[in-house]
């Protein structure tokens, strides 16, 4: 499959798009080969008109992603903290905590298919990633890759040369997969593990 959607016929995005599409089912490998090989124009179009679309949160949207991030989290990367660390990240993604980031210099992207959100980025600075977490549901279909992707586009806009984030131990692999490179070591705030990673845009 990889080899199908990544032979250079597609842009990386219309290729994201392509790899959700057949990960979550929405169409079947045969049709999607078919109109890979016969009319890839009509696999670029459907790709453009999907649902599946990123637009920035507006105060008082907060409700729409934290039952998501608390699903991510709570499966995939609260066995890594301690009772602590839970607790603060809980702290941090409370309805009264995100709405303080946006007025002051946080901005959250998410991404939707259809009246659901699939995934979210929460963006410090304009330079530092605070958040990205995809619906439990939705991933391993390309979604953290698109988020990250279009923060990395918005920086890249506005003359940002470097990009930071503190991963946590679950996700430095795919941070790495997506050119980040660790600073330092890891380390433990308040029962919340993480490294310290970047991505240098110059160049």
């Amino acid at each position: 499959m990889a080899e199908m959607v990544y032979n250079g016929q597609f842009s990386q995005e219309e290729a994201d798009c392509l790899f959700y599409f057949l990960n979550t089912g929405r169409i079947s490998l045969n049709y999607a080969i078919l109109r890979r090989l016969k009319h890839p124009v009509r696999i670029k179009e459907t790709c453009r008109m999907t649902a599946i679309a990123i637009r920035q949160l507006m105060p008082g949207e907060e409700k729409l992603i934290t039952p998501l991030i608390r699903e991510a989290f709570d499966i995939h990367i609260s066995v890594n903290y301690s009772a602590q660390g839970v607790i603060e990240f809980y702290k941090y993604i409370e309805l009264a905590a995100i709405r303080k980031r946006m007025q002051q210099d946080h901005e959250i992207f998410i991404t939707t298919s259809g009246p659901g959100v699939t995934g979210i980025i929460e963006l410090r600075n304009n330079n530092h990633i605070s958040l990205l977490f995809v619906k439990n549901a939705h991933k391993g279909t390309g979604i953290g890759r698109i988020l990250l992707q279009h923060a990395v586009d918005k920086m890249k806009a506005d003359g940002v040369r470097q990009i930071t984030v503190n991963s946590s131990p679950n996700s430095i692999g795919f941070y790495a997969s997506q050119g980040f490179v660790p600073i330092g070591e890891e380390e433990e705030e308040r029962g919340i593990r993480s490294l310290s990673m970047k991505l240098d845009l110059e160049g």
